[in-house]
């Protein structure tokens, strides 16, 4: 479970969840009330986060699944992901872009 850059104090799984869920980029820490951001490395995994549920699908195109198996794997594979993504995510004080070419120079 990622902690606080500021404090230093673990946050529940619980209180990740219901800020990740609210897709704001910044979270607010529930014990010394700092702005937390999700750190670059952090904003990396997610996009492969999302692709490991459409993984059943691109399965079925080279490998003969059951129609009914592929479906049935889509919403396992969602919760899945959404109950491990939290342990993936780490939190910085400053809030940092993943894609950072379009700074001014």
């Amino acid at each position: 479970m990622p902690s606080c850059a500021n404090c230093n104090k673990k946050w529940t799984y619980r209180e990740l969840l219901k800020l990740l869920l609210s897709f704001k980029a910044e979270m607010m820490c529930p014990y010394c009330e700092a702005r937390q951001y999700q750190s670059k490395k952090s904003q990396a995994i997610a996009p492969f986060a999302g692709l490991v549920v459409l993984l059943p699908l691109l399965l079925s195109s080279f490998i003969d699944l059951p129609v009914l198996l592929t479906l049935s794997l889509i919403p396992i594979l969602a919760i899945g992901t959404l109950l491990m993504f939290p342990f993936f995510v780490r939190l910085s004080n400053t809030e940092e872009y993943y894609f950072n070419d379009f700074d001014s120079k």
